[in-house]
């Protein structure tokens, strides 16, 4: 710890002798104001001594394990245009994802799902709910991003407004032009709990309605598609979400492949502050806004063990309604995320999606005619995540001192090397960890810094930042620290708002 002492003038000895009285007084402002330094440093660092358990029959974060979600229209064209080198972007920037935990899954849904159809202009009298058209453009686009990242796509099917027969025209498509190899599962409806307020046929949903409609539906698109492992849903978000789900898996398991489900936190249009689904910073940061993706996808994911089906959000973020300026697209997006990430992987989910739109998504246009891809603070908590499971990550236990808003999580791979990620959510108050040596180790660390919790720009992970470029192709590189030893512990100073990614390797794997 370092201590900044007050600076004192050089005196002559003869001025000195000459006033004694005011050198015992300096002395002794001296000696208070190095105390009462030292006092307030003490009290800004929280010691938190560590340990990692060892890794017995831990859960392995899944491949593919991260993903975005774009809208239907305008969104999907915007962030995947060959004009202003957008689709390059895009896939840079999934590439660079898929480079540590595989390649991301895009997710083409949202409430543009169930407005949307083929080719709509042959559908003049369903004008009232049909808004969004794809077109053969859309597909050649999605088609080329796959081919190019690598990424596997869930596409959305309008289960609300549409018709069998819209369906089966867009699932034959897909698989003409994407093809199967690129297509992970055709998401049969978005949000069928919320059909209610959808202004459609089925402004009454019951949950026997809902499975009769989605039963009609798979029948008419089973001979297209030819296995159920390309069937996802139920896409349920609120009334149905905890309960329901695994109600749903149990009558569907035999005709569905993957099981998905979204869910956001905090809420754009909620007005009241004191509500605890209020959108501000510090109800984003708290415990509680990572822990519910836990606690929610758990019954599901106890049901679905049974008949070997992955669970994944296939649409989440910040805040529903578009999310909050100025919580949404700050920092504090991208430590709520690793933690988020953490939990759900912990809780025995298969992945997620994060919906990407213009405040709360992942990336968008710095300008909507003439800019690339502007990575967000979220990119990067995805970016903090994606290192810290690499190379068949598994997730093993950490002992500490568990304090608000400070967490950690650790990870080891298939080479032994283990990786720690400490978070401090905390507004203020700086923390140190205290790590015992392991011998014959060579251990680095790693930081996610920006210059406030409320920022958006000039953040910084390891060396490297997005900032002021376009392409989706960081600026510098990434330079390890080594960590300062004292006494047998490893020394890991980690500033509130800020994240750490520690990396512990073998003496042999160090080069």
């Amino acid at each position: 710890m370092t201590i900044n002492y007050p600076r004192v003038e050089k005196s002559s000895p003869e001025r000195l002798t000459k006033s004694p009285a005011i050198l015992r007084l300096a002395l002794a402002l001296f000696c208070l104001t190095a105390v009462l330094a030292f006092g307030r440093a003490a009290l800004a660092v929280r010691l938190l001594n560590v340990q990692v358990a060892p890794a017995h029959n831990t859960p392995k974060v899944p491949p593919h394990f991260l993903g975005v979600s774009i809208e239907y229209g305008t969104s999907l064209r915007m962030l995947m245009s060959c004009s202003h080198g957008r689709q390059a972007a895009f896939i840079n920037l999934m590439k660079c994802l898929g480079s540590y935990n595989g390649s991301p899954v895009i997710r083409i849904g949202g409430n543009s799902e169930d407005r949307a159809v083929w080719n709509l202009s042959q559908y003049p009298n369903y004008s009232k709910h049909l808004r969004y058209n794809i077109t053969p453009a859309d597909g050649a686009r999605l088609a080329a991003i796959a081919k190019a990242s690598g990424c596997k796509l869930i596409l959305g099917l309008n289960l609300g407004t549409g018709t069998r027969h819209m369906a089966r025209q867009w699932v034959r498509h897909a698989m003409a032009t994407i093809g199967i190899g690129h297509i992970l599962a055709f998401e049969v409806g978005n949000e069928p709990d919320l059909y209610k307020k959808l202004g459609g046929k089925w402004r009454n949903e019951t949950f026997q309605l809902y499975l009769r409609n989605f039963n009609r539906l798979m029948t008419a698109i089973m001979p297209l598609v030819q296995s159920p492992k390309l069937i996802a849903g139920p896409a349920f978000c609120c009334r149905w979400l905890r309960n329901t789900t695994p109600k749903f898996i149990q009558a569907e398991h035999a005709r569905i492949g993957l099981v998905t489900i979204h869910y956001y936190p905090l809420g754009a249009p909620i007005k009241n502050p004191e509500s605890p689904r209020f959108a501000s910073i510090p109800n984003l940061l708290k415990d509680a806004s990572s822990r519910v993706y836990a606690n929610l996808v758990g019954p599901s994911v106890s049901v679905a063990r049974r008949y070997h089906l992955p669970v994944r959000y296939a649409e989440m973020n910040s805040a529903y309604g578009g999310g909050k300026r100025g919580i949404s697209n700050t920092f504090a997006s991208a430590l709520w995320c690793t933690d988020t990430l953490f939990e759900i992987a912990h809780a025995g989910g298969a992945g997620v999606n994060f919906h990407t739109g213009s405040i709360y998504g992942a990336f968008w246009p710095a300008g909507m005619h003439s800019q690339g891809l502007q990575p967000h603070p979220l990119y990067y908590g995805m970016l903090l995540f994606a290192k810290a499971v690499q190379n068949g990550g598994r997730l093993v236990p950490v002992n500490y001192p568990h304090k608000g808003g400070i967490k950690i999580w650790a990870c080891q791979d298939r080479s032994n090397v283990l990786r720690i990620v400490v978070l401090n959510k905390n507004l203020t108050g700086d923390i140190r960890i205290d790590l015992p040596i392991k011998p014959q180790s060579h251990v680095t660390v790693e930081y996610l810094t920006a210059p406030s919790v409320a920022a958006t720009t000039g953040i910084n992970f390891g060396g490297i930042t997005f900032d002021h470029t376009n392409n989706g192709t960081p600026r510098g590189q990434f330079k390890p620290q080594p960590l300062a030893v004292y006494g047998r512990q490893w020394v890991v100073p980690v500033a509130h708002v800020s994240a750490a990614l520690i990396t512990i390797r073998p003496r042999r794997l160090s080069k």
